[in-house]
């Protein structure tokens, strides 16, 4: 039969989410941009290299990469591009691939399957090296495409890793904001922004910056940025509206646990830290 119960617990949400504490967003590195690589600078978060030509459909794909007879002993990944939902979407027209692809792309390819690796999952750096990475993809267009193709980043060996920085800083305490930017565009900002400052620095453009400033810092994801690639950078963020300023600092101290302080209360001194503030741009710091 149904019925209706009435819950004792004055505040059940509550009782509930202390029993299950949401998980925890996981820690970003600090200092992996390389100013002098290319794709750094670029902001690219992958090298692809396509294992067949693309086909209008996924049935189409399956046969194109059983012909091309594929075969990694070491074993292989494959990743559906466009996990996250549209307004999360990188840069790049893709969007999910079916989910008959797997399936098909299993029996097609010669060698071991393996499980995709996660931001800071892999504990064993020669296996994940010498897995193959595929990822399947839909480009969108007046026909789509479907593709396959081998993921390799170029300057192996680098920590900075866009695609691990995008999935971790999605997974931020408060992530949603209408004006929020892309963690990709972030990154492509801070190349840019490197890039102009040492060709037109004069005597001083092999000198880094001194420091970096976001003055409308929203949810933090330029801040975040500057982080993850710079280390020793002192970094202030500011923004107009106080809710978006303490959400920035409660962001940023989930992805850099330590490095984060209240510039409105702490002294202000040039530190490789993030001083976050309530701050109105048009007035000085």
């Amino acid at each position: 039969g149904q019925g209706l119960f009435r819950v004792r617990d004055q505040n059940p949400l509550q009782r509930s989410a202390e029993r299950c504490p949401p998980p925890k967003p996981p820690l970003l590195r600090q200092g992996t941009f390389q100013a002098n690589c290319n794709w750094h600078a670029a902001g690219l978060r992958r090298c692809l290299h396509l294992v067949c030509l693309p086909q209008s459909s996924t049935a189409d794909l399956a046969d194109a990469v059983a012909e091309a007879k594929l075969h990694f002993p070491d074993g292989w990944s494959l990743e559906q591009e466009g996990p996250y939902p549209v307004r999360y979407e990188s840069l790049a027209p893709y969007t999910p691939a079916s989910g008959f692809l797997p399936a098909s792309l299993g029996r097609a390819i010669n060698g071991p399957l393996m499980e995709p690796a996660t931001p800071f999952s892999s504990t064993d750096g020669e296996q994940e090296k010498a897995t193959t990475r595929l990822v399947a993809l839909e480009v969108v267009g007046v026909d789509s495409q479907y593709l396959l193709a081998k993921d390799r980043l170029p300057c192996a060996g680098h920590l900075f890793n866009p695609t691990e920085f995008s999935c971790a800083w999605r997974a931020r305490p408060f992530p949603d904001y209408s004006a929020a930017l892309e963690p990709l565009a972030a990154l492509a900002l801070l190349g840019i922004g490197m890039r102009v400052h040492s060709r037109l620095g004069g005597e001083a453009k092999q000198s880094p910056p001194r420091a970096f400033l976001d003055a409308t810092c929203g949810t933090g994801t330029v801040v975040a940025a500057a982080k993850y690639c710079m280390a020793d950078w002192p970094i202030f963020a500011g923004d107009v509206n106080a809710t978006m300023a303490h959400r920035s600092r409660v962001n940023l101290e989930a992805a850099f646990p330590g490095q984060v302080y209240d510039a409105d209360s702490e002294a202000q001194t040039p530190q490789a830290r993030i001083g976050v503030r309530h701050w109105d741009a048009t007035k000085r710091w």
